[in-house]
Formats: structure tokens, sequence, C-alpha cells
């Protein structure tokens, strides 16, 4: 190969890095850095390599390899891992970050938590392209950026109009706000649920022109299967508010499609009456026909063209349990029951997604409490649905990375990806809640030690 061959290849490399949003966050040239002694958890095997050293240089892993034959570089700040574990650092592959400054204070959080990799589903346009930049360009301390911008709705009355979402209202619309976004520069686009059904479409068809990947809600005038087959690459919270994944499973779809349309309308016109939308998808006649009507066969179908279309589950099983909680007000006893009956119902649904071979992504969805993130209890709730603590660590590492097309930069500890990693007191292979249990988090070959962390930590209180 020659120089300027190489040149040209390193640079379509790097615009090819920078089109999926995550490039290596710059920082100066720093010393080596050598964990010894530790054991490294390999994700794809689900198998812990003991007695490990790793050598991390110029932000990525440069030597993996048995404590005992690995040579130390000289002049190596070296960190003993003895009785620690060293895992992938997390993706939390649904997140609002928001306006700047608050998405700035949380993103030095999301490291504390070991997140050091996030794809952000809906925040204003300008803010959140600025906070991608500035961690790319090492202003601003935090995890690597997927963004959407905006999320994607349909006609909306004006007082709903907002930075955080675009209000689209014909065909025409659609592709040019598609467009648009492309042209800004965002990685994906993110639909919602009030779409009608012609408009879903064309966003749909836009994003497959722009070669963007499409995520959200399934809204009620599409069915899950439309929009599997319609190109959506990820389906979030089991569809959405209008519950999109379990009425592809009914006996009655058509006329649950129909009704959860109509929720839909009558939603639209409670705001435009500034009203508060009634929280009809949440009420009990509702949920025990979710419920009562699912069919095994249907659901079966519906998965074999998921795992079929390639198209990817964020199921956020921590916000959905709290859909009820946050109507609690004005919901009765009885919803509050039949509520709880879908909550269990979640778990045995993605369990039977996951056997079926539907690829899932652990998202939260919900913001930071006291400085800590749900990623490590949307872990567990996966381990509950039937997933192996390391099939649950998957999620949040090696598939996303997968799923973000950057496998072969991110989500395992090897030779030659990104220094990305989280180093533990206990062994998350054993017991998933362990990933909380942070004794040092590694962002692209820099180290923070605890007392890093609880320095960012008590520098974003108010």
């Amino acid at each position: 190969m020659t120089i300027s061959l190489r040149a040209m290849l390193t640079t379509i490399l790097v615009a090819f890095l920078s089109a999926v949003g995550w490039t290596q966050p710059q920082s100066p040239t720093t010393k080596p850095l050598a964990l010894t002694d530790v054991t490294v958890i390999d994700v794809d095997r689900g198998q812990r390599l003991a007695e490990r050293t790793v050598v991390i240089r110029n932000g990525r892993i440069e030597t993996l390899g048995p404590t005992r034959t690995t040579v130390v570089p000289e002049g190596a700040e070296v960190l003993s891992g003895r009785g620690q574990f060293l895992m992938p650092g997390l993706c939390d592959m649904h997140v609002h970050l928001g306006r700047y400054e608050d998405a700035r204070r949380n993103l030095s959080l999301l490291l504390t938590n070991g997140i050091t990799g996030v794809r952000d589903m809906a925040s204003p346009l300008d803010d959140i392209l600025r906070l991608r930049q500035e961690v790319r360009d090492g202003a601003a301390v935090g995890p690597r950026l997927v963004v959407a911008g905006p999320l994607l709705q349909g006609p909306l009355p004006p007082q709903l109009r907002m930075p955080l979402l675009i209000s689209i209202e014909t065909r025409a619309q659609a592709a040019s706000t598609v467009d648009m976004l492309q042209r800004r520069g965002v990685d994906f686009i993110k639909v919602q649920d009030a779409l009608p059904r012609d408009i879903y479409l064309a966003i749909a068809e836009a994003a497959q022109r722009s070669r963007l990947p499409l995520a959200g809600h399934i809204p009620p005038t599409v069915s899950a299967s439309e929009a599997a087959n319609a190109g959506q690459d990820s389906i979030e919270h089991l569809g959405g508010r209008f519950h999109g994944v379990y009425v592809s499973t009914l006996r009655d779809e058509q006329q649950l499609l129909r009704d959860g349309t109509r929720m839909y309308a009558e939603a639209i016109q409670a705001i435009e009456r500034k009203e508060a939308p009634p929280p009809s998808s949440l009420q009990a006649p509702y949920v025990r026909r979710l419920l009562e009507t699912y069919d095994e066969q249907k659901a079966a179908s519906l998965w074999r063209l998921f795992v079929r279309r390639g198209t990817w589950q964020c199921p956020t099983l921590v916000t959905r349990r709290r859909l009820w909680e946050q109507e609690r007000e004005r919901l009765t006893d009885d919803d509050q029951r039949a509520g709880a009956e879908m909550i269990r119902r979640d778990l045995q649904v993605v369990s039977a997604m996951h056997r079926a071979g539907v690829r899932l992504l652990a998202g939260t969805d919900l913001p930071l409490t006291n400085g800590r993130s749900s990623l490590p209890d949307e872990l567990a709730l996966l381990v509950d649905a039937g997933l192996t603590p390391a099939e649950a660590l998957r999620t949040a590492t090696r598939d996303a990375a997968e799923f973000l097309g950057q496998s072969n930069q991110l989500g395992t500890i090897a030779r030659g990806k990104y220094a990305d990693a989280v180093l533990l007191d206990g062994d998350p292979l054993l017991d998933i809640t362990n990933v909380k249990r942070i004794a040092a988090v590694i962002t692209a070959g820099r180290l923070l030690r605890k007392a890093d962390l609880e320095r960012l930590k008590s520098a974003q209180k108010p």
C-alpha cells in the first residue's frame, strides 16, 4: 500500500466513524496504562479470563494477555486489578439528555455509573449536536453520544410544540424534515406515538432513502409487523404507551389497532381543550384485552419477522413499570391490578422474544436519581426475564456496539478496540447487580479512579 492510498483510507475511516457518532474523544497523549492481575469479563463467551494484564495506549487496548507473560511498558501507569473484574463500558440505549446545561451535567454523572456510551432518543437539536461535538473534541467529559435530535410527531396543537419534537403535518414535510436532520448530522431518526399512518410511512421511506436508522415507538395507526417491514430498526418500550408489540400478538389485532387510533385521537382532542389526556391505554378494560386475547402462534410469527427483518427491541422494562405509578391518582385499584399483570407479562414476552432469537438492547428512558442510573435495574429485570447475567450484560455492551455498527471498535475487551471499560469489585457474571460495584472507569483510555468519580459526582451537586 502506498503512503497516499493509506492516507486516503484513513480519511475515509475517520469520516465514516464521524457519521455514526462514535468517534474517539480527543485527549492529550499520555503514558500507557497497565491493569495487572485482573479478571477480564469475556462477554462474547460469557467467561472469566483470570490473571490478565491489559495495556492501554493512546485510547486503545494495545495488549491483552496472561499476567505472567505480558510485558508492562516502561513508564506505564500501573493499576493492580487483583480480586477485581474488568468489563466493557456500559451503553444506555435509551436516554433523553435534554437541554445543553442539564445534558452536560448529566454526562459526567453517567460516567460515574460505568456508562461510556448513550443513544440519545430525543433532545433539542442544537443542544445535543453541540454536546456531541464537545465530547468528540475532549471539551466535555462524558460517554460517546449517538443522537437523534428532536423526535418526530404528527400534527400537534401549538401548546405542545417545543424544541424536543417536530410536529409533521404532511408527507412532503416528513421527507424534508428527515433530509434536514440528515444534513445537520444526526445519527438516526426517532418516531413517537402520535403519528398518522401516512406520515409514519413517509418518515420510514425518507429514513431509508437517507440511510438513517429508524427507531422509536409504534404509533397505533400501524402494526408492529408493518413497522418491521417498513424498516424500523429498533422498537422501544414494547411499542410505547399503546403497547404496539402486544397488539400485534392478539387474536383481535385489527380491533385493538382501531381502539388505539381512537385513544390517540381522544388524547389530541383533550390537549386541544387544555385538558390532560385520558389514561385509557393503562386502564383495566383495555389492558385486560391485551392480556386475555394473546395468541401464541401470532406472537411466534411476529418474533420470526423481527428476527428476519433485524428489528431489535429496547423494552425499557424499568420505564414500563413506572407507567401505572405515574398515573396513580387517575387510575382505579382495578387498573393498578391490571397493570401489575401487564408488568409480569412483560417479562414473559421479553423471555419469549429472546428465546426466539429477537435481539435486545438495554435502555432506561429514566432520569438519573441522585446521580444514579437505572441501567443496572434494567439489566436485573432482563435476568428476571430469563436471560443469563452474561446475556443481559451483552445487551448493554457487545450487542449495543453491534446495533450501532461499531462492533469492531467497541463492546468487548479486546486488542485494538477503544479502551472503554469498567473495573468492578464484584463478578457481574455471578450477580448482574455487581455492575454497580464500580472501582474505576476507563473512558477512551482515560482512567477515572474511585476518588475521581467521587469528585465528578460532587462537582454536579446543586
